[in-house]
């Protein structure tokens, strides 16, 4: 038996344990991610809002600290944002 694992790829909107993240970069095993906050928060000058984005309608970004994480940890894969969206998040990254 195979164990068929999901492909995670770039504007992806996935889980990291119970929290919703965006990918924002991939290399090979590893991703880029950032962590999706609920549009009530206070703004950092590194958030960005993701309005216009249906799988994250409403959510901020929070492209200040990305993180490197293991492909295999990411879990749930709920949507991806448009290639708009990602063009948005792309100045507030601290990569």
């Amino acid at each position: 038996m195979s164990h068929h694992e999901q492909r995670v790829c770039r504007g992806a909107v996935v889980l990291r344990g119970k929290w919703p993240v965006l990918v924002v970069a991939v290399r090979g095993a590893l991703c880029a991610v950032v962590p999706l906050a609920a549009p009530c928060l206070p703004h950092h000058r590194a958030d960005v809002p993701l309005a216009g984005c249906s799988a994250v309608r409403g959510h901020i970004a929070r492209c200040g600290a990305p993180v490197l994480v293991r492909a295999g940890g990411l879990t749930g894969i709920l949507g991806t944002v448009s290639a708009e969206c990602l063009r948005r998040v792309r100045p507030g990254l601290s990569l």
